[in-house]
């Protein structure tokens, strides 16, 4: 069977890369505690429960870092017919790209 490029098995996750990366800095004991705040704390930082308003100074800064503001804006893109969509999708891009290289990193220097 040849691989699709559609196929999303093929797709790297923001997310799960940072589940990696707590994974790999939390002892086995804390770290699915580690990982439910963390991922909590994306979640409302993304706006995920509730749609966020536009948060003051450095607080916007730290939102508009999330990959999960970035999931959400798609969502609601996609939702809302709206075409707009590249500033997120570089966005996640990005995020994706130092994520992965911290995942990498760690997993080199603990496995």
């Amino acid at each position: 069977m040849a691989r699709s490029d559609r196929d999303p098995r093929h797709r790297v996750d923001p997310i799960a890369l940072i589940g990696l990366i707590v994974g790999l800095a939390f002892r086995e004991e804390s770290a699915q505690a580690a990982q439910a705040v963390v991922f909590v704390l994306l979640a409302f930082l993304g706006g995920v429960f509730a749609q966020s308003v536009a948060p003051p100074g450095a607080l916007r800064i730290i939102v508009q870092a999330s990959p999960s503001y970035h999931l959400v804006v798609l969502a609601r893109c996609a939702v809302g017919g709206e075409s707009d969509v590249a500033g997120s999708i570089l966005a996640l891009v990005i995020i994706t790209v130092i994520v992965g290289a911290a995942t990498i990193f760690l997993y080199r220097r603990f496995a």
